[in-house]
């Protein structure tokens, strides 16, 4: 399992590889199964957990990168549970809550805002 299948041709994967094709093409990963007994059926049984790792590169031009929206990586737990203390401290509290925020984006963004 964890062949990608491109236009109906299957490619098995391989450490170091890199398939590049256009992502408008029909395609699709196989199943891949920790228990080495071929395709998954597809549950969530821990005996059948499935693994699966996408990384899709695009080329745009700027105008429109201008335009796409910026990926935010939502807050953790503890940040969701932290967040509303700090914005209960008054009168700085608000203020405080918006800068962190601002600068856990910019830092995880990677200062490209």
């Amino acid at each position: 399992g964890g062949e990608l299948v491109v236009a109906g041709r299957s490619h098995a994967p391989r450490e170091g590889s890199v398939l590049v094709f256009r992502g408008d093409q029909s395609h699709r990963v196989k199943a891949f199964c920790l228990n080495n007994e071929g395709d998954c059926a597809v549950d969530q049984t821990p005996e059948t957990k499935r693994i699966s790792f996408v990384l899709e590169q695009y080329r745009v031009v700027p105008e429109k990168l201008r335009r796409t929206p910026l990926f935010i990586i939502a807050p953790t737990a503890t940040e969701q549970a932290l967040l509303p203390l700090l914005a209960s401290l008054r009168p700085l509290g608000p203020g405080l809550q918006d800068a962190y925020l601002w600068v856990r984006r910019r830092w995880l963004s990677g200062g490209h805002m």
